[in-house]
């Protein structure tokens, strides 16, 4: 038996259509909002002068290169 399962997201601002869902946290909480591309690039415009300044904390933000995959090397294992 075959199922097909169409989920339509609904603007959370005007009731329209919404094409994504966007997730931001502000005062440690974090939010989700579904919301159409104009919402969104409204919601954007609005924090982009914050998130110019302010400093990333984890989430896609890299403050060291990553881990290389794989089993140890004897060169990384004496490197520091």
């Amino acid at each position: 038996m075959a199922k097909t399962v169409i989920v339509k997201l609904t603007d959370d601002l005007d009731g329209g259509d919404a094409d994504e869902t966007v997730q931001f946290a502000l005062d440690g909480r974090s939010f989700e909002v579904d919301l159409s591309g104009a919402n969104a690039a409204k919601l954007r415009d609005v924090l982009k002068p914050y998130m110019e300044k302010g400093r990333g904390s984890g989430g896609g933000t890299r403050t060291r290169p990553p881990r290389p995959s794989g089993p140890p090397t004897q060169e990384s294992l004496y490197s520091s």
